[in-house]
């Protein structure tokens, strides 16, 4: 046995006789109290009836929503050790991380891409729209009360970006009137990481109100390079044909991660209610280093924002039967993108200015307990998207882009409709679609051609419009069967669209008016097919399962390439997708201290266009998790996942002979497969017995350090050509207070 393997071995022995000696403190006469947030605290029917807000804007039980619904609840929280949003989502049946180097990605049921948006994710009730959202909004966990994953197309209820559902992180207290509402938290661990966390909350007599701050700094994980890198001498050679013809030429700094992903976050949220009106405001600022395209040099690659969103609506019961909501939503976004790629003098800057403005009335019908009609209208205004910036080594010097021209706006309405109706009394139908129609606004920018390959040294200015789209329906059709007491079938169908974002189409624009290309990009399509069955068998054991065929198409892919030392990045529909797959999840309190819960997906997906297997899409995820109260003071968990070999980007550019002619190959894949990975973590909370509203969390991620590698996307594709490193094993420690 090597050293490297001794050392692991007794790491993990001290550990489990950590574990073993704390969980002999005796049991305290006093019970303690519990929580209804532990799903398996509850009756049967209680579950039956927990309420969802997500999937229909209104208040639904888990049987009668037409959608793949899991809860993640305040206690899993607590007893899994969850640190983030990202760690949360990465155990959920169908999802896997992915990361693009500083930039925190999400695959849903075989499916991602190099942004951040295949899902909305809603802040009590307000919808982010930022692309970075998994980065840039980590609401602490130790403020969140539950999280409601609505899988599947949810077009007509949400619009644009709900290609695979909706994720609702609720911080609000369920119940405001109980004790030990409001908490501090500090934490510390591996790559110099501190994480704090404030929550204050109260009600008095119709004013309820909730506080939550975060803070968030940490240097990011220490990797090398070379480990990504087939060729490792890239770093030396000519291969990218830097500006002095010597390449990316690297020093030994920027040979390593180290420095190159640091991050620091700071979140405050502020919700609450008065009566019938509720709000939401989030504000959030950051600044994460990331790798843009290439490896980081100097000082680095940052994104830094300063983002707000402010969220007001009224709930007004009309009658028993019919109750109206309605909201607006006002968002402010500033971004900065510094760029530090690629060789020594690579310079560029860009500022983005983003606002943001949209509204919606919902009216919710209940005549009888047989019939429920769901009314909507919304209306979303970009009333604002400025990019300033100066990216002379990407030929775009003293640049000023306005996606959205001044004195116009980017306006998309929609409207839609659900019914669901009682057939029979173990039956019931819904049926629903949505129309929605994006209008025409302008686009303009400015800027030096100097470094442009006709050497003009003149400005450009080109105007453009963005013509009106199409009329879009989405419709959803579902059926919930229940044949025996405690027992659901759901047969789901569902479409929903993902438009391309203003900033797409202004690059579009730009494209259009240099000739590189005629048209502009169109909407992306998913159709999903599912079948969901989940069972309570007894209190102790229960399990969901669910088939599912994903058809997607008219796919957008961003490509970049170095043409006459100028970095030219650009998009384009190019695809179809066809993923079949099942998932299975069981969970289990056999034994009253001991928790399990055992989830599978096996999925395949099919590039359809391209008659090879779809990337980024794992056949086979396994997550494992069990956690065991040794007594009222001390928990332990372990977490298991593993994730099947992925495939990376497929260059889908053609292949011209030399009389420029197609070929009809493609590029193809330039990169490896990254290899499976099965990680391990372990968490351990110990609450004082003296003073049971202190305790502390110690955690460990990945903790037999298995090198995890994620798949290249097309922004990395020509330099990571092995994949790109995911995180290694951490400690992180964590004091908390209740109070």
């Amino acid at each position: 046995m090597n050293t490297y393997s001794l050392i692991s071995m007794r790491n993990l022995l001290l550990f489990l006789n950590l574990v073993l000696f704390l969980s002999s403190i005796p049991l305290s006469a006093q019970e303690k109290d519990t929580t209804s947030s532990n799903l398996f605290e509850m009756s049967i029917e209680d579950f039956m009836k927990v309420p969802i807000r997500a999937a229909g804007k209104t208040e639904q039980t888990i049987a009668e929503i037409p959608a793949s619904i899991v809860v993640i609840t305040r206690s899993e929280i607590e007893e899994y050790g969850y640190r983030d949003l990202r760690e949360i989502l990465n155990n959920i049946p169908g999802y896997y991380a992915l990361s693009n180097l500083g930039i925190d990605l999400y695959g849903v049921r075989g499916y991602a891409k190099g942004r951040g948006n295949n899902f909305i994710i809603m802040v009590n009730d307000t919808k982010i729209t930022d692309e970075k959202i998994l980065s840039n909004y980590q609401i602490p966990v130790e403020s969140i009360e539950r999280i409601e994953v609505v899988r599947g197309p949810m077009a007509v209820m949400y619009g644009n970006n709900a290609f695979f559902g909706v994720i609702h992180i609720i911080t609000e207290k369920e119940n405001p009137d109980v004790e030990h509402n409001n908490l501090l938290t500090f934490s510390v661990g591996s790559n110099n990481t501190y994480n704090s966390a404030f929550r204050i909350g109260t009600k008095q007599k119709d004013l309820r109100l909730n506080i939550d701050f975060g803070y968030y700094l940490t240097d990011g994980m220490d990797k090398p390079l070379d480990a990504m890198m087939k060729r490792p001498e890239k770093m030396d050679d000519p291969l990218f044909g830097g500006s002095d013809g010597q390449g990316l030429d690297l020093p030994l700094s920027a040979r390593s991660t180290k420095n190159y992903l640091a991050k620091t976050q700071k979140v405050f949220n502020i919700n609450g209610g008065f009566k019938g009106f509720y709000f939401n405001s989030l504000l959030v600022e950051s600044k994460n280093y990331n790798y843009y395209y290439y490896p980081s040099l100097n000082e680095g690659s940052s994104f830094t924002d300063i983002n707000a969103i402010l969220s007001v609506g009224y709930k007004y019961d009309i009658s028993e039967a019919l109750s109206l909501d309605a909201k607006i939503r006002y968002a402010k976004y500033t971004n900065r993108y510094s760029y530090r790629i690629l060789f020594e003098n690579f310079y560029g800057y860009d500022n983005y200015y983003i606002t943001e403005f949209e509204s919606e009335a919902n009216l919710f019908w209940k005549p009888s307990n047989k019939f429920n009609l769901t009314l909507g209208l919304q209306y979303e205004n970009t009333l604002e998207y400025i990019n300033e910036g100066d990216v002379p080594s990407g030929g775009t010097q003293n640049m000023y882009w306005q996606f959205v021209k001044e004195g116009d706006e980017a306006v998309t309405v929609s409207g839609f409709t659900q019914i669901s109706y009682h057939l029979v009394k173990n039956l019931e139908l819904i049926a629903g679609f949505r129309a929605e129609k994006s209008f025409s606004y302008g686009m303009e920018f400015e800027f030096d051609k100097g470094l442009l390959p006709d050497g003009d040294p003149g400005k450009r200015h080109d105007i453009g419009r963005k013509p009106d789209g199409d009329v879009i329906f989405m419709p959803r059709l579902a059926a919930i069967y229940i044949p025996l007491e405690r027992h659901v079938l759901k047969i789901l169908y569902g479409k929903a669209i993902k438009r391309p974002g203003v900033d797409i189409f202004g690059e579009d624009m730009a494209d259009i008016a240099r000739g590189d290309k005629d048209e502009y990009v169109e909407p992306e399509f998913i159709e999903t097919l599912e079948f969901n069955y989940f069972a309570f068998i007894s209190k102790k054991l229960n399990f969901n399962v669910s088939f599912y065929w994903n058809k997607l198409n008219n796919l957008l892919v961003e490509r970049n390439a170095i043409e006459n030392n100028i970095l030219r990045a650009w998009w384009t529909n190019t695809g179809e997708l066809d993923t079949k797959g099942i998932e299975l999840t069981v969970k289990s309190r056999l034994i009253d201290p001991l928790q399990l819960e055992f989830s599978g997906t096996y999925q395949h997906t099919q590039d359809v266009s391209f008659d090879t297997e779809g990337s980024f899409s794992p056949e086979l995820m396994l997550n494992f998790k069990a956690a065991y109260s040794f007594n009222d003071y001390v928990k332990f968990a372990l977490i298991g996942k593993y994730v099947d070999l992925m495939k990376p980007y497929f260059n889908t550019l053609p292949i011209f002979d030399q009389n420029n002619n197609p070929t009809g190959d493609y590029v193809g894949r330039t990169t490896d497969d990254v290899p499976a990975y099965f990680t391990l973590d372990a968490n351990l909370r110990i609450e004082a017995p003296f003073m049971t509203s202190l305790y502390l969390n110690l955690n460990v991620i990945n903790l037999f350090d298995q090198d995890i590698f994620y798949p290249t996307f097309s922004k990395n594709s020509l330099w990571a050509d092995k994949g790109t490193w995911g995180y290694g094993r951490e400690f992180y420690l964590t004091l908390g207070y209740n109070f």
